[in-house]
């Protein structure tokens, strides 16, 4: 398998645009603040540990695959924002999801509910991902964001049920990206939400993701979440 670098490009362009179309606030008014995560993403390509990894994403087709792109994006420009010192992370933002290319596409497409069989092996893809991200030399701090990435506050998430809490600030980071960016992109089952509605569905979820992340998240994203009971707002 091989890694489509132009087309990775374009997607990473697209997203861009999506999430920062008039390029205005913390990403800079600057033509070279895309080109930063751009290069970022090709550095990590360059990695004979990586790109392999890369490449399965890939094959996967575009539904996984722009969810790992956009995650990168929007996890290394927060942690930019928050002026983390992540660059050495950044392979496990993109990397987050590859536990999911062992998933079958009929259960990670499928449009009705899941068996609880289904819903076994979905959860199993933090630790497959963690095993794969070690066998092929990635550091455990890379592993260690496939691992937890589904852990919740309130100890609801899997595949430990860990308190949240109690992991460090880039994987609490990661788990507020992943979930924005699921929620506004588009899957075989579900439209996309809209950036607001996607906030507002975080700031709901507060007992489970960290508040400050979605707070630094919507800073980013020049934008506020109304409440949809309440349309002046």
């Amino acid at each position: 398998m091989t890694v489509d670098l132009l087309l990775s490009q374009t997607y990473l362009h697209q997203l861009w645009q999506k999430h920062w179309p008039d390029k205005t606030g913390f990403v800079h008014n600057s033509a070279s603040a895309f080109h930063q995560y751009e290069s970022l993403f090709l550095s990590l390509c360059r990695d004979g540990r990586i790109y392999p990894l890369v490449a399965r994403l890939q094959s996967m087709g575009p539904e996984t695959y722009h969810h790992s792109l956009d995650v990168f994006l929007l996890g290394n420009v927060l942690a930019d924002y928050l002026q983390m010192e992540m660059a050495e992370l950044a392979a496990g933002f993109l990397l987050h999801d590859v536990g999911k290319t062992y998933i079958s596409s009929y259960i990670l497409q499928k449009s009705g509910t899941l068996t609880p069989e289904e819903w076994e092996t979905v959860q199993e893809h933090p630790m497959r991902g963690y095993h794969l991200l070690r066998a092929h030399g990635l550091e455990d701090s890379i592993a260690h964001m496939a691992l937890y990435h589904h852990e919740r506050g309130n100890q609801t998430g899997y595949p430990f049920g860990l308190p949240a809490w109690e992991l460090p600030a880039p994987l609490r980071l990661l788990s507020v990206v992943d979930v924005y960016s699921a929620l506004t992109l588009p899957r075989s089952y579900r439209k996309a939400l809209t950036p607001d509605q996607a906030l507002y569905h975080l700031r709901k979820h507060t007992e489970e993701l960290d508040a400050v992340y979605i707070h630094a998240l919507l800073n980013i994203l020049h934008t506020h979440e109304p409440d949809p009971g309440n349309p002046s707002s």
